[in-house]
C-alpha cells in the first residue's frame, strides 16, 4: 500500500489535482462518508468538498447517494486507480495523433515552401536561344502534350523533327491539339509521325489563338508573342501554371475526341444511308 503523499502524488500523475486525490483517498477508507466527514478527514473546506465530489462524480470515482443526509462512496482504489490510467492513455494516443497530424502538417508546408522557392519562370527572347533550350526540353521529356495553332506546328516541325522522331523511338509519348495545315512539307512530317504508336494528333473543333507546350507534367512553356510561332516565350515550373496546362489539354483533348466521335457516327449514318439509296435504285432496275 502506497503511503498517503505517494498515493497523492500518483493520482496527481494520473490526472487529479491535490484536492481531488487527497478527497478521493480519504473517501477510500470509508464504505460512505457525508461531506462533513470528508472535509474534516481529507483537510479540505467545506465549500470545496461539494464542488470536488461533482468532478470525481463525472470520473467515476465517486458515487453519489442521495439519502438524508447525503453522502458519497468511493470507487475501490484499485479500480479508480485503472480507470484514470485507461483514461490517461486515451488522451496520450490523442496527443500522439494530433502530434504527427501537426508534424506531418509542418512537412507538406515546409516541402511547398521548398517547392515555391524552387519555382522559376524564365522569359526568354532570343530566337536561337529559344530553339535551343526547347529542343533540349523535347529530347529529355517522357511526355509532352501540345496546343497550338498551324503556325506553331509549322514551327515545331521545321525545327524539331528530328528530335521529335528520335524522341518517339525511345518510347516518349508525345500529343498535339492543333489546326489543320495547309504546309505540304508539314503535312509529310506528321504523316511519319503518325506511324508510330506513341504520336496522337487531334484537330481543335475551333480556332486555337494561344501556344502552350507542357514537358512531362512538371514544366510549362507559353507562347507570349503577338505571332504564335515566334518569342518571347515564358517557361516555368510553377506548380498552378503546370496544373492549368494539364485542365486545358484534358479538356480540349476530351471535347475533341467526343466531337469526332460523333463526326463517325454522323459518317457511318450517311454512308448506311447511301448503301440503301444505291440497294433501292438497283430493286427499281429489276422491277
Amino acid at each position: 500500500m502506497l503511503q498517503s503523499d505517494e498515493a497523492t502524488g500518483t493520482l496527481m500523475d494520473l490526472g487529479l489535482t491535490y484536492l481531488q486525490a487527497k478527497t478521493y483517498l480519504s473517501l477510500t477508507k470509508f464504505e460512505k462518508a457525508e461531506a462533513n466527514k470528508i472535509a474534516k478527514i481529507s483537510d479540505v473546506a467545506r465549500q470545496d468538498i461539494y464542488r470536488i465530489m461533482a468532478t470525481l462524480e463525472n470520473l467515476g470515482l465517486v458515487e453519489k447517494i442521495i439519502a438524508k443526509p447525503i453522502s458519497y462512496k468511493a470507487t475501490p482504489l484499485k479500480e479508480g486507480s485503472l480507470m484514470l490510467l485507461q483514461k490517461k492513455s486515451k488522451e496520450h494516443r490523442i496527443l500522439q495523433k494530433k502530434t504527427k497530424s501537426l508534424l506531418n502538417g509542418d512537412q507538406k508546408k515546409n516541402v511547398l515552401i521548398a517547392h515555391e522557392e524552387n519555382t522559376q519562370f524564365t522569359i526568354t527572347s532570343e530566337r536561337k536561344l529559344f530553339v535551343k533550350r526547347l529542343e533540349k526540353s523535347f529530347a529529355e521529356a517522357k511526355t509532352c502534350e501540345m496546343i497550338f495553332p498551324a503556325a506553331g506546328l509549322h514551327f515545331t516541325l521545321f525545327h524539331y523533327f528530328q528530335v521529335l522522331k528520335k524522341a518517339l523511338r525511345e518510347g516518349a509519348k508525345i500529343r498535339i491539339i492543333t489546326e489543320a495545315t495547309q504546309c505540304a512539307s508539314t503535312s509529310k512530317k506528321l504523316e511519319i509521325l503518325k506511324k508510330n504508336p506513341f504520336f496522337e494528333i487531334k484537330l481543335a473543333s475551333s480556332p486555337i489563338n494561344f501556344g502552350i507546350i507542357l514537358f512531362d507534367n512538371k514544366q510549362v512553356n507559353m507562347c507570349i508573342s503577338s505571332n504564335l510561332a515566334e518569342v518571347p516565350s515564358l517557361g516555368t515550373n510553377n506548380q498552378q501554371f503546370v496544373e492549368a496546362a494539364k485542365m486545358m489539354f484534358k479538356v480540349m483533348w476530351s471535347n475533341d475526341q467526343e466531337r469526332n466521335m460523333r463526326n463517325l457516327e454522323t459518317l457511318t449514318q450517311l454512308e448506311e444511308l447511301q448503301k440503301s439509296n444505291i440497294q433501292n435504285q438497283q430493286l427499281k432496275q429489276i422491277s
